[in-house]
Protein backbone atom coordinates (compact mmCIF):
# COMPACT_ATOMS: atom_id res chain seq x y z
CA UNK A 1 0.00 0.00 0.00
CA UNK A 2 1.38 3.40 -1.00
CA UNK A 3 2.28 5.92 1.69
CA UNK A 4 -0.58 8.25 0.78
CA UNK A 5 -3.08 5.39 0.88
CA UNK A 6 -1.83 4.46 4.34
CA UNK A 7 -2.50 8.01 5.54
CA UNK A 8 -6.01 8.02 4.06
CA UNK A 9 -6.75 4.76 5.87
CA UNK A 10 -5.17 5.93 9.12
CA UNK A 11 -7.29 9.09 9.13
CA UNK A 12 -10.48 7.27 8.20
CA UNK A 13 -9.83 4.62 10.85
CA UNK A 14 -9.80 7.38 13.48
CA UNK A 15 -13.22 8.55 12.32
CA UNK A 16 -14.56 5.00 12.18
CA UNK A 17 -13.26 4.38 15.71
CA UNK A 18 -15.20 7.42 16.93
CA UNK A 19 -18.37 6.32 15.14
CA UNK A 20 -18.08 2.83 16.59
CA UNK A 21 -17.78 4.47 20.02
CA UNK A 22 -21.15 6.13 19.33
CA UNK A 23 -19.58 9.54 18.64
CA UNK A 24 -20.28 11.50 15.45
CA UNK A 25 -17.11 13.62 15.12
CA UNK A 26 -18.78 16.36 13.10
CA UNK A 27 -21.76 16.83 15.44
CA UNK A 28 -21.12 19.08 18.44
CA UNK A 29 -22.68 21.68 20.75
CA UNK A 30 -20.34 24.29 19.29
CA UNK A 31 -21.17 27.10 21.70
CA UNK A 32 -19.83 24.90 24.51
CA UNK A 33 -16.77 23.32 22.93
CA UNK A 34 -15.21 25.93 20.64
CA UNK A 35 -13.11 25.26 17.54
CA UNK A 36 -9.93 23.16 17.65
CA UNK A 37 -6.90 25.45 17.44
CA UNK A 38 -3.14 25.35 17.68
CA UNK A 39 -2.08 26.32 21.20
CA UNK A 40 0.89 28.37 19.94
CA UNK A 41 -0.32 30.09 16.76
CA UNK A 42 -3.97 30.18 17.91
CA UNK A 43 -5.00 29.37 14.34
CA UNK A 44 -8.05 27.16 13.94
CA UNK A 45 -7.50 23.81 12.28
CA UNK A 46 -9.34 23.31 8.99
CA UNK A 47 -10.68 20.51 6.82
CA UNK A 48 -10.28 16.95 8.02
CA UNK A 49 -8.18 18.09 11.00
CA UNK A 50 -11.21 19.85 12.46
CA UNK A 51 -13.12 16.57 12.26
CA UNK A 52 -10.30 14.54 13.80
CA UNK A 53 -9.60 16.87 16.72
CA UNK A 54 -13.15 17.79 17.65
CA UNK A 55 -14.00 14.13 18.26
CA UNK A 56 -11.55 13.93 21.17
CA UNK A 57 -12.53 13.43 24.80
CA UNK A 58 -10.82 16.66 25.87
CA UNK A 59 -12.60 19.86 26.86
CA UNK A 60 -9.72 22.17 25.95
CA UNK A 61 -9.72 22.97 22.21
CA UNK A 62 -5.95 23.67 22.09
CA UNK A 63 -3.44 21.29 20.51
CA UNK A 64 0.30 21.29 19.89
CA UNK A 65 3.14 19.07 18.75
CA UNK A 66 5.70 17.40 21.03
CA UNK A 67 8.31 20.00 20.01
CA UNK A 68 5.90 22.87 20.59
CA UNK A 69 5.17 21.56 24.09
CA UNK A 70 8.90 21.50 24.85
CA UNK A 71 9.32 25.00 23.44
CA UNK A 72 6.67 26.21 25.88
CA UNK A 73 8.52 24.75 28.86
CA UNK A 74 6.30 21.72 29.18
CA UNK A 75 6.21 18.08 28.29
CA UNK A 76 3.76 15.43 27.14
CA UNK A 77 2.95 13.05 29.99
CA UNK A 78 4.35 9.55 29.63
CA UNK A 79 1.90 7.11 28.12
CA UNK A 80 -0.29 9.73 26.42
CA UNK A 81 -1.52 8.88 22.93
CA UNK A 82 -1.10 11.37 20.11
CA UNK A 83 -3.65 12.26 17.44
CA UNK A 84 -2.57 12.20 13.80
CA UNK A 85 -3.51 15.17 11.62
CA UNK A 86 -2.72 15.83 7.98
CA UNK A 87 -1.23 18.46 5.71
CA UNK A 88 -0.50 18.72 2.01
CA UNK A 89 2.98 19.43 0.73
CA UNK A 90 3.84 20.48 -2.82
CA UNK A 91 6.14 18.01 -4.56
CA UNK A 92 7.73 18.43 -7.98
CA UNK A 93 8.50 15.47 -10.22
CA UNK A 94 11.42 16.59 -12.38
CA UNK A 95 11.81 15.44 -15.97
CA UNK A 96 15.48 14.64 -16.65
CA UNK A 97 15.34 15.64 -20.32
CA UNK A 98 13.73 19.09 -19.96
CA UNK A 99 14.41 20.16 -16.37
CA UNK A 100 16.75 23.18 -16.21
CA UNK A 101 17.82 22.23 -12.68
CA UNK A 102 15.85 21.73 -9.50
CA UNK A 103 16.46 25.18 -8.01
CA UNK A 104 15.41 26.97 -11.21
CA UNK A 105 12.54 24.58 -11.82
CA UNK A 106 11.03 25.10 -8.38
CA UNK A 107 10.31 28.71 -9.35
CA UNK A 108 6.82 28.48 -10.82
CA UNK A 109 5.88 30.11 -14.10
CA UNK A 110 2.95 32.50 -14.58
CA UNK A 111 0.49 29.60 -14.54
CA UNK A 112 1.76 28.25 -11.24
CA UNK A 113 3.58 25.25 -12.69
CA UNK A 114 7.29 24.34 -12.58
CA UNK A 115 9.54 25.98 -15.17
CA UNK A 116 10.61 22.64 -16.69
CA UNK A 117 8.49 21.79 -19.72
CA UNK A 118 7.61 18.27 -18.60
CA UNK A 119 8.10 18.71 -14.86
CA UNK A 120 4.95 18.32 -12.78
CA UNK A 121 3.95 19.63 -9.37
CA UNK A 122 1.43 17.79 -7.26
CA UNK A 123 0.20 17.67 -3.68
CA UNK A 124 1.31 14.86 -1.40
CA UNK A 125 -0.66 14.00 1.71
CA UNK A 126 1.48 13.87 4.85
CA UNK A 127 0.78 13.69 8.56
CA UNK A 128 2.18 14.63 11.94
CA UNK A 129 1.06 14.04 15.51
CA UNK A 130 -0.31 16.46 18.08
CA UNK A 131 -1.39 16.36 21.72
CA UNK A 132 -4.10 18.20 23.58
CA UNK A 133 -2.86 20.61 26.26
CA UNK A 134 -4.68 18.44 28.82
CA UNK A 135 -2.16 15.71 27.99
CA UNK A 136 0.76 17.94 28.97
CA UNK A 137 2.37 19.27 32.14
CA UNK A 138 4.25 22.51 32.78
CA UNK A 139 3.11 24.42 29.69
CA UNK A 140 3.63 28.16 29.90
CA UNK A 141 0.54 29.24 27.98
CA UNK A 142 -1.78 32.18 28.32
CA UNK A 143 -4.98 31.02 30.03
CA UNK A 144 -8.04 30.58 27.87
CA UNK A 145 -10.42 33.48 28.20
CA UNK A 146 -13.82 32.41 29.44
CA UNK A 147 -16.28 34.08 27.12
CA UNK A 148 -19.97 34.34 27.86
CA UNK A 149 -22.08 31.46 26.60
CA UNK A 150 -23.94 32.84 23.57
CA UNK A 151 -27.69 33.22 23.86
CA UNK A 152 -29.44 30.60 21.67
CA UNK A 153 -31.51 33.37 20.12
CA UNK A 154 -28.33 35.17 19.05
CA UNK A 155 -27.00 31.92 17.55
CA UNK A 156 -30.21 31.40 15.60
CA UNK A 157 -30.18 35.01 14.42
CA UNK A 158 -26.60 34.60 13.19
CA UNK A 159 -27.47 31.34 11.43
CA UNK A 160 -30.39 32.99 9.64
CA UNK A 161 -28.23 35.95 8.62
CA UNK A 162 -25.60 33.60 7.13
CA UNK A 163 -28.25 31.65 5.22
CA UNK A 164 -29.94 34.81 3.90
CA UNK A 165 -26.63 36.36 2.88
CA UNK A 166 -25.49 33.24 1.02
CA UNK A 167 -28.71 32.93 -0.97
CA UNK A 168 -28.71 36.64 -1.78
CA UNK A 169 -25.07 36.61 -2.95
CA UNK A 170 -25.38 33.69 -5.32
CA UNK A 171 -26.91 34.59 -8.67
CA UNK A 172 -29.89 32.42 -9.55
CA UNK A 173 -30.02 30.59 -6.21
CA UNK A 174 -33.26 30.56 -4.24
CA UNK A 175 -34.59 28.91 -1.10
CA UNK A 176 -38.15 27.58 -0.92
CA UNK A 177 -40.19 26.04 1.88
CA UNK A 178 -42.91 23.48 1.34
CA UNK A 179 -43.91 22.71 -2.22
CA UNK A 180 -46.51 24.37 -4.43
CA UNK A 181 -45.50 22.51 -7.58
CA UNK A 182 -42.56 24.76 -8.44
CA UNK A 183 -39.99 22.43 -6.92
CA UNK A 184 -40.53 19.42 -9.12
CA UNK A 185 -43.33 18.18 -6.84
CA UNK A 186 -40.71 16.64 -4.54
CA UNK A 187 -41.09 17.00 -0.80
CA UNK A 188 -38.50 16.85 1.94
CA UNK A 189 -35.16 18.62 2.04
CA UNK A 190 -33.06 18.61 -1.10
CA UNK A 191 -31.16 20.78 -3.56
CA UNK A 192 -32.47 20.91 -7.14
CA UNK A 193 -29.52 21.52 -9.53
CA UNK A 194 -31.66 22.10 -12.62
CA UNK A 195 -33.58 24.92 -10.90
CA UNK A 196 -30.83 26.05 -8.49
CA UNK A 197 -33.26 25.77 -5.61
CA UNK A 198 -32.61 24.80 -1.99
CA UNK A 199 -35.87 23.19 -0.96
CA UNK A 200 -36.76 22.72 2.70
CA UNK A 201 -39.90 21.51 4.47
CA UNK A 202 -41.90 24.19 6.26
CA UNK A 203 -40.19 25.47 9.40
CA UNK A 204 -42.91 24.24 11.75
CA UNK A 205 -42.29 20.64 10.67
CA UNK A 206 -38.84 20.62 12.30
CA UNK A 207 -38.57 19.39 15.88
CA UNK A 208 -35.90 22.00 16.77
CA UNK A 209 -34.60 25.26 15.37
CA UNK A 210 -31.12 23.70 15.33
CA UNK A 211 -32.44 20.87 13.17
CA UNK A 212 -33.81 23.38 10.68
CA UNK A 213 -30.52 25.24 10.27
CA UNK A 214 -28.39 22.08 10.16
CA UNK A 215 -30.60 20.81 7.34
CA UNK A 216 -30.49 24.17 5.55
CA UNK A 217 -26.69 24.30 5.70
CA UNK A 218 -26.49 20.69 4.47
CA UNK A 219 -28.53 21.50 1.35
CA UNK A 220 -26.64 24.78 0.91
CA UNK A 221 -23.49 22.65 0.93
CA UNK A 222 -24.79 20.72 -2.08
CA UNK A 223 -25.49 23.98 -3.90
CA UNK A 224 -21.86 25.13 -3.64
CA UNK A 225 -20.61 22.41 -5.97
CA UNK A 226 -21.83 24.00 -9.21
CA UNK A 227 -19.33 24.94 -11.95
CA UNK A 228 -19.80 28.65 -11.21
CA UNK A 229 -19.30 28.25 -7.46
CA UNK A 230 -16.81 25.80 -5.96
CA UNK A 231 -16.61 23.70 -9.15
CA UNK A 232 -16.50 20.45 -7.22
CA UNK A 233 -15.00 17.46 -9.00
CA UNK A 234 -17.60 14.83 -10.03
CA UNK A 235 -20.35 17.08 -8.65
CA UNK A 236 -23.93 16.43 -9.68
CA UNK A 237 -25.77 17.92 -6.71
CA UNK A 238 -27.90 14.83 -6.58
CA UNK A 239 -28.04 12.03 -4.03
CA UNK A 240 -25.99 9.33 -5.73
CA UNK A 241 -26.02 5.73 -4.53
CA UNK A 242 -22.66 4.12 -3.97
CA UNK A 243 -21.59 1.31 -1.66
CA UNK A 244 -23.67 1.49 1.49
CA UNK A 245 -26.13 3.85 -0.18
CA UNK A 246 -24.12 6.95 0.68
CA UNK A 247 -22.08 9.14 -1.65
CA UNK A 248 -19.03 11.30 -1.07
CA UNK A 249 -21.16 14.31 -1.99
CA UNK A 250 -23.45 13.54 0.93
CA UNK A 251 -20.42 13.50 3.22
CA UNK A 252 -19.31 16.85 1.77
CA UNK A 253 -22.71 18.30 2.64
CA UNK A 254 -22.56 16.81 6.15
CA UNK A 255 -19.12 18.27 6.81
CA UNK A 256 -20.16 21.62 5.30
CA UNK A 257 -23.13 21.84 7.66
CA UNK A 258 -20.82 21.02 10.58
CA UNK A 259 -18.29 23.70 9.65
CA UNK A 260 -20.94 26.39 9.19
CA UNK A 261 -22.66 25.32 12.40
CA UNK A 262 -19.32 25.65 14.17
CA UNK A 263 -18.96 29.23 12.91
CA UNK A 264 -22.31 30.19 14.44
CA UNK A 265 -22.03 28.14 17.65
CA UNK A 266 -25.02 26.05 16.55
CA UNK A 267 -25.62 22.74 18.32
CA UNK A 268 -25.94 20.33 15.40
CA UNK A 269 -26.27 17.09 17.34
CA UNK A 270 -28.84 14.59 16.14
CA UNK A 271 -32.03 13.71 17.92
CA UNK A 272 -31.48 10.58 20.01
CA UNK A 273 -33.77 8.39 17.88
CA UNK A 274 -31.76 9.28 14.75
CA UNK A 275 -28.34 8.61 16.21
CA UNK A 276 -27.88 4.85 15.86
CA UNK A 277 -29.25 4.62 12.33
CA UNK A 278 -27.18 7.61 11.23
CA UNK A 279 -23.92 6.09 12.49
CA UNK A 280 -24.72 2.71 10.94
CA UNK A 281 -25.37 4.43 7.62
CA UNK A 282 -21.84 5.86 7.48
CA UNK A 283 -19.70 3.03 8.84
CA UNK A 284 -19.68 0.76 5.78
CA UNK A 285 -19.23 3.51 3.15
CA UNK A 286 -16.24 4.91 5.03
CA UNK A 287 -14.69 1.48 5.46
CA UNK A 288 -15.16 0.81 1.75
CA UNK A 289 -13.85 4.23 0.67
CA UNK A 290 -10.89 5.33 2.84
CA UNK A 291 -10.25 8.45 0.74
CA UNK A 292 -13.73 9.86 1.16
CA UNK A 293 -13.26 11.49 4.56
CA UNK A 294 -10.15 13.48 3.59
CA UNK A 295 -11.51 14.45 0.17
CA UNK A 296 -14.93 15.38 1.50
CA UNK A 297 -13.49 17.53 4.30
CA UNK A 298 -11.32 19.44 1.82
CA UNK A 299 -14.30 20.13 -0.43
CA UNK A 300 -16.45 20.99 2.58
CA UNK A 301 -13.97 23.55 3.87
CA UNK A 302 -14.19 25.41 0.55
CA UNK A 303 -17.97 25.07 0.56
CA UNK A 304 -18.27 26.42 4.11
CA UNK A 305 -15.97 29.32 3.29
CA UNK A 306 -18.18 30.15 0.33
CA UNK A 307 -21.35 30.07 2.43
CA UNK A 308 -19.70 32.13 5.18
CA UNK A 309 -18.24 34.54 2.59
CA UNK A 310 -14.73 33.99 3.95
Amino acid sequence: MAGTDKIYKMVTDQIIEALEANVVPWHKPWAETGSPQNAITKRNYTGINRILLQSSKYNDPRWLSYKQAAAKGGNVRKGETSTAITWWSNVTKHDKATCPGKQICEKTNANGFPVGTNCKRFGMLRYYRVFNVEQCDGLKLEPMTDGETPDPIDIHTEAQAILDDYVEREDGLSLQHGCDGGCGNAGGAHYIPSLDIIHLPKRDTFTTVEGYYSTAFHEAGHSTGTPDRCKRKDWTGEYTKHSGGRSREELVAEFTAAFVSEATGLDNRLEHDQHVAYIAGWLKPLKDNPKWAVEAAGYAQKAADRILNV
